[in-house]
């Protein structure tokens, strides 16, 4: 079994993330929220960027934005990420958008809100 630990709601995401590295853990989830997409913000580019550096384990991004290439193009450099999660329900085409993960390596998902 694997196991992705969402540090959105630490106060403290640096020190969750070195407690985390302690543990078993296979991921640790990254939500980030533009304030378009869904009302509320979280998570800029930079801060994954500086949240990667910190991680040993392996991140999950979940990109709940209207504009997710903007996001992946700041982060697509980074060694640690695993997945990378984009909503089906953005005004984008999707499928050009899974490949263009799929094409720096790391593993796509596509996340459906309840209501679609």
């Amino acid at each position: 079994m694997e196991l992705s630990v969402s540090v959105l709601n630490a106060k403290n995401k640096k020190q969750m993330i070195d407690l985390l590295n302690e543990t078993n853990i296979s991921y640790i989830h990254i939500d980030v929220m533009d304030g378009k997409f869904v009302s509320q913000t979280s998570l800029p580019p930079e801060e994954i960027i500086e949240l990667s550096s910190i991680s040993t384990k392996k991140l999950d991004v979940h990109l709940m934005v209207e504009d997710p290439i903007s996001y992946i193009e700041q982060i697509k450099d980074l060694k640690n990420i695993e997945y990378i999660t984009i909503h089906l329900e953005i005004d984008e085409d999707i499928k050009e958008i899974l490949s263009k993960i799929k094409s720096y390596g790391y593993k796509t998902g596509l996340s459906i809100k309840p209501n679609t």
